[in-house]
């Protein structure tokens, strides 16, 4: 079977002027610098005193819990009363030893002047040699233009040091305030929207504002990442381009919190464009209860808890529509969201019947006693969820696995 091509939203929708509208300006950043104490979007800070970057395990951040692992795991109490020097990146870079230079290490413990006089004395004991070596250089030296390294640069034209000019080349050369943010920035919680089109962009801050608005499920910085990764390699100029679908193929074996905040921004994003009630939900062939206010709710459901009920299982078109028409009415009378769910998934076996057994049905017409009679026979004979898992059909998550009932109609 085929996967349907991409989907390009309507131009008329008007979805860039309402991107436009709604996404506030402490999200319509570049860079989203993720408050630690933040509920929703947040990471606590490393247990290391001073150290700024987030958790990655055991109550460390990624630098911090490598050497952990390299000190074979002492008691993270032990750990943190001697957790070592400050990660690269909080501190200066290592210089030259001979005493009063400050130009950038580059072997030996000697910077590239030093390390060149050293090789033309015949390559003596470094120790020995640096302390009785002279500075070399420039009288006047400079000292690299970010405001934590005192390093001096190689020469008058470069602004960083030697280590510093490196990464500078590296990120493309960026201008000095970008540069600057990148160095601060590095290893701290941050949201990075930098190289997505510009609508695709505007959808995906709208997405992470509403996840952060709703404050009912936690989504970290490196889910977003990885979801703005994916639409990245998908090459699209809007999640709308593909289905909701699509995005689970593209997703693959990510699932749980992963594949989830990637659906919630494509259906996010769609409910902004084509609004929400009835009118809007009654068309479709999946219908998602927790934008229909006003419903009975489940216990133990929130009114953000994402439900829907999905009608593209029941094959036959004539049913489908009877089914769509029920479920209306039920929901509309006080009727609770799990109840209809089980309905429809009596009904979703009951088309499987149909389909398997006696395709010439065609119409409601032609279901009489005798058939029902067949499909209760047909029932007692199907292993747990005649063919049909539960999840299916109500999907509560894409990514929850229930068993099936085995309850007929």
């Amino acid at each position: 079977m085929t996967a349907p091509g991409p989907r390009r939203p309507s131009m008329s929708s008007g979805l860039l002027e309402k991107l436009i509208a709604v996404v506030r300006p402490e999200f319509r950043v570049e860079v989203y610098l993720v408050d630690p104490d933040d509920p929703v979007l947040g990471r606590r800070r490393c247990a290391v005193a001073k150290c700024d970057r987030p958790v990655s395990g055991n109550g460390l951040c990624s630098g911090h819990g490598q050497r952990w692992r390299d000190r074979d795991r002492p008691a993270i109490a032990v750990f943190l009363a001697d957790p070592g020097p400050v990660l690269n990146g909080r501190r200066d870079l290592s210089v030259c030893t001979v005493i009063g230079c400050r130009y950038g290490s580059s072997g030996v413990g000697l910077c590239t002047r030093h390390r060149k006089a050293w090789a033309r004395a015949g390559q003596p004991d470094p120790g020995i040699w640096s302390a009785q070596a002279g500075l070399l250089g420039p009288p006047d030296p400079r000292q690299c233009g970010l405001p934590f390294c005192t390093v001096w640069t190689e020469n008058t034209r470069t602004l960083y040091c030697k280590s510093h000019t490196t990464r500078w080349v590296q990120l493309g050369r960026p201008d000095g305030a970008e540069y600057l943010a990148h160095c601060q920035q590095r290893g701290t919680a941050r949201i990075d929207f930098r190289g997505l089109a510009p609508q695709l962009k505007l959808e995906f801050q709208y997405a992470v504002q509403s996840r952060h608005d709703q404050a009912t499920i936690t989504a970290a910085p490196p889910i977003i990442a990885w979801a703005i990764r994916i639409a990245k390699d998908a090459a699209v100029t809007s999640l709308l381009d593909l289905s909701a679908q699509q995005w689970r193929d593209l997703a693959g074996t990510k699932e749980g919190t992963y594949q989830r905040f990637l659906i919630f921004a494509h259906d996010t994003v769609e409910t902004l464009r084509d609004g929400t009630g009835w009118d809007v939900e009654y068309p479709r062939d999946i219908w998602r209860l927790h934008l229909l206010p006003g419903l009975t709710l489940s216990p133990g459901r929130t009114p953000h808890a994402r439900t829907h009920l999905r009608f593209d299982r029941v094959a036959q078109p004539w049913l489908r529509t009877l089914a769509k028409r029920w479920a209306r009415l039920r929901l509309s009378a006080g009727l609770s969201v799990g109840t209809a769910q089980k309905d429809l998934l009596g009904l979703t076996r009951f088309s499987t019947f149909l389909a398997e057994c006696t395709p010439e049905t065609h119409a409601l017409s032609n279901i009489d006693r005798a058939l029902l009679e067949r499909y209760l026979a047909w029932l007692t004979t199907q292993s747990i969820g005649c063919g049909v898992k539960e999840d299916a059909v109500t999907a509560p998550e894409p990514s929850s696995r229930r068993s099936a009932s085995t309850t007929g109609t």
